[in-house]
């Protein structure tokens, strides 16, 4: 995932800058949110608070009264703490506009790295929740089901840059022991997908079978991914990132099933 084409270098860049002047109005509000914060955490010196925010003791003791606290009485028992609020289309789309500020010099390259491409799909994915919080104040012209799976899809791809990292930074080895570690941990409290027969159809109304199944203990390896099939047409020997990605694939669809499961389902007979 890299910005290299200039329409979308354009684009992101300008909201990026465009993004700035909510950034900087709401700042007052968020160090008074931050500061509220930290005195309902326990901390109740003002002048640690105005040393921690780079403010003034008088700031804090206004930003504090804003939030409905009374820094006077911190040894009084304290009121009602802040409640929960609804998450709303304001909050995350500035935050959506502060992560783009953030991660785009990131992504002005051939190749930007796994992990900044995980984030930067993260950005996508807050976006969309934004849209998707109040579509009447969202300058997306995508319908409510379309930016639904656009969200969907950003986080699908954040999980594959997820998964090419962590290739990455273990040997094949080791994601096989991960894999059985895995494995066995959940085996107790959730059916565990084994091996998968499946078709794959082809543009061509032509079909081809594949099975899916790991490694056998008793051999090297063992946890890993192993891909077979009697077909000349696919190519059986993937990677580690693709070992990450069709196990994360397989598991959501055991956590699926296993909710369907009857009572009893786990019982000896």
């Amino acid at each position: 995932m890299a910005l290299t084409d200039s329409t979308d270098i354009k684009k992101a860049t300008l909201d990026a800058v465009s993004a700035w002047p909510r950034q900087r109005d709401r700042l007052p509000e968020h160090r008074a949110d931050l500061l509220a914060a930290a005195w309902w955490a326990g901390n109740h010196n003002v002048t640690e608070l105005a040393r921690a925010s780079d403010t003034a003791r008088d700031t804090v003791y206004r930003d504090l009264r804003a939030r409905g606290i009374d820094p006077i009485a911190r040894h009084l028992p304290a009121g009602d703490r802040p409640r929960y609020a609804p998450l709303r289309y304001a909050a995350v789309d500035e935050l959506a506009s502060l992560m783009s500020t953030v991660l785009l010099p990131s992504m002005l390259c051939e190749d930007p790295g796994p992990l900044a491409s995980t984030a930067w799909m993260m950005e996508k994915a807050l976006t969309r929740i934004a849209d998707l919080l109040d579509p009447d104040k969202s300058p997306s012209k995508h319908s409510t089901a379309e930016n639904a799976e656009d969200l969907a899809d950003s986080l699908r791809s954040a999980l594959g840059y997820a998964c090419a990292y962590w290739a990455q930074v273990q040997t094949s080895t080791e994601l096989a022991a991960r894999a059985t570690d895995s494995a066995v941990s959940r085996a107790d409290s959730e059916a565990l997908v084994g091996r998968v027969t499946m078709t794959l159809d082809l543009p061509n109304a032509t079909s081809i079978t594949v099975r899916l199944d790991q490694v056998p203990y008793t051999e090297p390896d063992a946890g890993l991914t192993a891909v077979a099939t009697d077909s000349p047409l696919l190519a059986t020997s993937i990677d580690g990132k693709e070992h990450l990605e069709i196990r994360s694939a397989l598991e959501t669809i055991g956590e699926v099933l296993t909710r369907h499961l009857a009572d009893g389902a786990f019982d000896d007979y």
